[in-house]
């Protein structure tokens, strides 16, 4: 397994962006859209998904074992 050196800094960099993001997101209106038509829902619904995904990586990786995604 391939493992660099982050340092404690760019951690917190790192969480000080997802905080940022995250409340970005929690403080959308109920009538966003984006460019490309998604309206909040479907927003929610993708970030979930990928959330789901990034997990299954990361107990993939705990389990030393190739994650494969569900199609």
């Amino acid at each position: 397994m391939n493992q660099s050196h982050i340092s404690k800094e760019e951690w917190l960099s790192k969480i000080g962006a997802l905080k940022n993001s995250t409340e970005r997101i929690l403080n959308l209106s109920t009538n966003w859209s984006a460019s490309n038509g998604w309206d909040l829902k479907e927003l929610m619904i993708h970030l979930q998904a990928w959330d789901e995904e990034y997990l299954n990586i990361l107990k993939g990786q705990i389990l030393r074992e190739s994650y494969i995604p569900r199609f």
